[in-house]
């Protein structure tokens, strides 16, 4: 309960979700849904049986399906084409690109797969959503500790070209479910980075509870059609 108070004191909008069936019959304002796709809808995916929990995974999707214009519909083998794939890994990762370019094919621990915040960080990733520390401004709110950051973890603090497009017209954003931990990626002891501004954002960054406003925003400005 404690994150969403302070979102809300710092002016920062969050789509809260709540444990029970109230969560999908939400006001849509939000989000106001367009039938004008420039992507295949549905969306079709499937899940590795290898993975135990399948339910959190169609929570996610169920979510997600809720406050933007994208459908889900699953298949029962692995999706060759338009569509996305969730297989069972020890490590957490999304390859041959996003969606909208391809198939998505989203790796998830069996840890992950019990923890609707990571399903849902793993499938923003999938639709093409990057760390916001990855930024172009990014400097103007965070500062990278590279010294502290082991070799193999300096790819998801990478600038990301091409935030300048309007996939990506919102302010930064700490409580955006795409924000790291303060410690992801650094060698044990130290921090990956730090914040600017208010001293309170670093108890902000590094949710995994729910999409923020701006989360849903850019995805719903590229799948959507921007309303």
């Amino acid at each position: 309960m404690f994150l969403p108070i302070l979102l809300s004191l710092l002016g920062i909008s969050v789509v809260i979700k709540s444990d029970n069936e109230d969560y999908l019959k939400r006001d849509k304002r939000i989000i106001k849904v367009q039938n004008n796709y420039n992507y295949t809808n549905p969306v079709f995916y499937h899940i590795q049986r290898e993975i135990k929990n399948h339910k959190t995974i169609e929570t996610a999707l169920q979510h997600l399906e809720h406050y933007t214009c994208i459908k889900f519909k699953q298949y029962s083998e692995y999706v060759i084409r338009n569509g996305i794939t969730f297989f069972l890994s020890s490590e957490l990762d999304v390859k041959k690109g996003t969606y909208g370019e391809k198939l998505a094919h989203v790796y998830i621990t069996q840890e992950c797969s019990q923890n609707l915040g990571c399903v849902k960080h793993m499938l923003g990733r999938a639709f093409g959503l990057h760390y916001e520390v990855a930024r172009y401004d990014r400097y103007h709110y965070v500062k990278i500790f590279w010294k502290n950051i082991e070799k193999k973890s300096k790819k998801l603090y990478s600038m990301v070209k091409g935030f300048k497009s309007r996939y990506f017209n919102t302010a930064f954003d700490y409580g955006s479910i795409m924000m790291p931990n303060i410690t992801e990626g650094a060698i044990k002891g130290k921090k990956a980075y730090g914040t600017k501004g208010s001293k309170y954002y670093e108890y902000m960054v590094g949710q995994r509870e729910e999409f923020s406003f701006s989360d849903i925003k850019k995805i719903n400005d590229v799948f959507c059609g921007g309303q």
